[in-house]
């Protein structure tokens, strides 16, 4: 829960320093399967939030 915390935190201030970190987690979560653990499903979610997030920022900024 505090990693999902953490990343959603990473999309609320973007900043593309935090693109890599959030690509190698984003990297080792798609290797977990494991679709009734809510709340990894949640942590990928946010990971995803906040990489799209970081990502588009320098288009804006």
């Amino acid at each position: 829960m505090i990693l999902t915390e953490i990343a959603s935190a990473f999309g609320k201030i973007p900043d593309k320093r935090s693109i890599q970190p959030l690509y190698d987690l984003d990297k080792k979560l798609q290797a977990i399967r494991d679709p009734d653990n809510m709340t990894l499903k949640k942590l990928k979610e946010a990971v995803f939030w906040s990489i799209k997030q970081c990502d588009t920022w320098d288009q804006y900024s």
